[in-house]
């Protein structure tokens, strides 16, 4: 018949636990004082009921035999008196542990040192522990009838020093017992455990503190196991120092190492109290009893001030690591972040870096939610982890993407880690996605770095290397390091004059004039333009796109508008015809309260409507049916509307049909090609086609000479802008 695995287990615990019961029973059979003081036996220091609840504590009910053979062991080999000191024990231990268990569940066999466990264990094997160990010696006293052993009424003062030294026993002995208990019974625990000791012990105070505070700690020992009672400090004052002390060392250097050094301590307080109380000298009882019962009361102080100090202690660096766990971690994945890449690159000296990144994240994102992205981005890691090398590590930022640090890599295995996450397949739901990556790295981090403006060189460059599909080296010096950091400065000015610009209405407007093609007719398009501190003019592709990541395109144009209309109001009245045309953003069309603004400064500058036409990109508006509203309400107010770039989008033609608009301007790029592709010209004849059906007037771009010129007038185009037919000038300069 095969035994069990969990039968082996059992077995094991219970010959372990029977083993380690007799050993220590009988060393701290040694170890306990008592003092017979009076003609009345008073313990003082006894470890035998910690014993008991510690195993209990630990093995539960797989402790419960090595408890019975000893109480055989005990009934054949002491005295009576003896036993029934060791059977209350037993019994207390039993009844304690049995409530302790009742009330907390399994996890109360934990380490000691828990905050949510302490005031149950200082309840029930504790205060419960001690009183019910002294009831129940007592009646068996009574009942054997040791009369001349008893001591009268329960609550007397014999029976409180009693308590109180059991309750110092069982403060200090049950977690010392568990931890040694524990240590032999599991060498891994132990290893464990001693590690994190050692970690604690030596982050803490400076030497020279702990020097001072073992210094004083021997000092106040000596005086109190002296039998020379030169002054104070020789008696049992000397209690009263031993707090601040050890205290001081629970704080600063960890209470499990405290706990074994008070044990001791208390071992040899209760082998030399005559030394600092002197009770054999007393001539009344009072005498005798009042300074012991002070004494254990204060070692009892002395043991609960210990213990909560040390409990709250480890509670409080046990928060701090939790603290500092989630301050280097990413929440949503769990995986370590940027701050805790920043610390590990401490610890590895000239590390190299890589990044791989996955834009295409971001639709997913927008798709099926963030969870997909943190899904990826967890498996992605768990898939990689296994082929990198022992000193190298992932770390995860959202919005960038993941780092590894690099051991000591080769461009060998820089481009087997881009192999597999090409090869990397990540199922989602019934769909499987091979997510398009790009990874850059720099092999070595030189000695002085700053880790923020690395990361966003990496970032940069990911898109070389997902359009190469290879993986794209980057290199760091520091000439590099001052251009990069130009660059940055560079981007950061232009966001800086464009918000002015905008602030102080202060762009610098240019007009570009619109001829008829049929007659003397005109009118002009506003172009902007930004003047920074040196003098130099920017032009729109340079801070349009840092205008749109900034989310400022709406008020971007506002102030475009307020500054034209600003102008046409300071024309005189000879000049009350002259017409302008205005680029608006699409996304200012949804903005909720852009046609009361733009009414009001109609009303503000006396403008009248008919003289202003708004340009819009077709290919940029996002919501056709909004946009298509508000244009109608605007062409309600007497504006014109011209649909901008047409042609460049494959969806132009059915934009025409949701969309009313006055003016047609024709992409540059199809007139440009005008006169030597066929291709080209055939379209620019069929958008003029489908303006005439649409009753809308043409107008043509990039007209850069006479031939194109004339052919578009040829073909039937109404306008014409470019370079030919007029420059764009400042406006203040534009001929009316």
């Amino acid at each position: 018949m095969q035994i069990s695995t969990e039968t082996r287990n059992t077995t094991k615990c219970m010959i372990e636990a029977c083993f380690l019961l007799f050993l220590f029973h009988y060393v701290f059979s040694l170890l306990m004082s008592s003092a017979e003081v009076g003609g009345y036996a008073l313990t003082f220091y006894d470890l035998r009921l910690p014993l008991f609840t510690a195993l209990l504590v630990l093995y539960g009910v797989r402790a419960m035999p090595a408890l019975g053979l000893l109480f055989i062991y005990s009934l054949n080999t002491q005295s009576v008196l003896q036993n029934l000191t060791v059977y209350s024990q037993l019994l207390a231990a039993s009844i304690s542990c049995l409530i302790y268990f009742i009330s907390v569940g399994s996890k109360g066999a934990v380490s000691f040192g828990r905050y949510k466990l302490t005031f149950h264990r200082i309840g029930w094997l504790v205060v419960f522990n001690s009183v019910v160990f002294e009831f129940v010696h007592q009646l068996m006293l009574f009942l054997f009838h040791f009369d001349e052993v008893l001591y009268g009424d329960f609550f007397s003062t014999k029976n409180l020093i009693n308590i109180q030294w059991m309750m110092t026993s069982c403060l200090t002995g049950v977690p010392f017992c568990y931890l040694i208990l524990r240590c032999i019974s599991n060498t891994a625990w132990c290893s464990r455990y001693l590690n994190e000791q050692k970690k604690i012990i030596f982050s803490g105070s400076r030497v020279v503190y702990r020097i001072i505070w073992l210094c004083s700690l021997i000092g106040i020992m000596y005086c109190l196991l002296s039998t020379k009672h030169i002054f104070l400090l020789f008696t049992g004052y000397g209690l009263l120092l031993l707090l601040p002390i050890m205290v001081w060392g629970t704080v600063t250097i960890g209470h499990s190492f405290i706990v074994p050094i008070w044990s001791a301590i208390l071992i040899l307080l209760g082998f030399h109290s005559d030394g600092y109380i002197q009770y054999n000298y007393a001539i009344s009882e009072l005498e005798i009893l009042e300074p012991l019962a002070t004494a254990s009361a204060t070692i009892l102080v002395v043991s609960f001030s210990l213990v909560l100090s040390g409990v709250l202690v480890s509670s409080n660096r046990s928060y701090i690591k939790k603290i500092t766990r989630l301050m280097l971690t990413e929440y949503y994945t769990g995986l370590p972040n940027v701050y805790a890449l920043k610390r590990s690159l401490v610890e590895y000296p000239g590390a190299g870096l890589a990044l791989i990144h996955c834009p295409e994240l971001w639709s997913l994102t927008q798709t099926h939610g963030l969870s997909i992205r943190f899904m990826f981005v967890k498996s992605l890691t768990a898939y990689l982890l296994p082929h990198l090398q022992d000193n190298e590590d992932i770390y995860y930022q959202p919005g960038y993407g993941l780092y590894i640090r690099l051991g000591t890599p080769d461009k060998e295995h820089i481009h087997n880690i881009y192999s597999l996450v090409k090869a990397y397949r990540f199922s989602y739901g019934k769909n499987t996605f091979g997510i398009n990556s790009g990874l850059t790295y720099m092999l070595s981090l030189p000695e002085k770095y700053n880790l923020l403006m690395i990361v966003g060189k990496l970032s940069a460059v990911a898109a070389d290397s997902i359009n190469s599909e290879v993986p794209v080296m980057v290199t760091w010096d520091d000439n590099e390091c001052l251009t990069v950091a130009s660059n940055i400065t560079s981007n950061d000015n232009i966001r800086s004059e464009l918000q002015s610009a905008v602030d102080n209405q202060s762009f610098v407007l240019m007009a570009q004039p619109i001829i008829s093609s049929s007659t003397d007719s005109y009118y002009h398009e506003v172009l902007i333009r930004i003047r920074n501190k040196n003098g130099k003019l920017l032009f729109p592709d340079s801070f349009l796109p840092i205008a749109a990541q900034a989310g400022i395109l709406a008020q971007l144009d506002m102030t475009v508008i307020e500054q034209t209309f600003r102008f046409i109001q300071s024309l005189d009245e000879s000049k009350s015809e002259s017409k302008f045309s205005i680029n608006l953003a699409p996304r200012t069309l949804h903005h909720i309260y852009f046609i009361d603004h733009l009414t009001v400064l109609f009303k503000k500058y006396e403008i009248s409507p008919d003289r202003i036409i708004f340009e819009i990109v077709e290919t940029d508006i996002i919501d056709t049916k909004v946009a298509a509203l508000k244009l109608e309400k605007m062409r309600s107010l007497g504006c014109k509307i011209a649909i901008d770039d047409f042609g460049t989008g494959c969806s132009s033609y059915s934009r025409l049909e949701e969309i009313e608009a006055d003016i047609l301007k024709i992409d540059g790029s199809f007139i440009r090609k005008i006169l030597h592709d066929d291709l080209n010209h055939f379209l620019v004849r069929s958008f003029c086609t489908v303006a005439k059906i649409k009753k809308m007037q043409v107008v043509a771009e990039f007209v850069e000479n006479e031939e194109i010129r004339q052919e578009l007038i040829r073909i039937g185009v109404d306008w014409l802008q470019g370079y030919h037919t007029g420059k764009p000038v400042p406006i203040e300069e534009v001929i009316l």
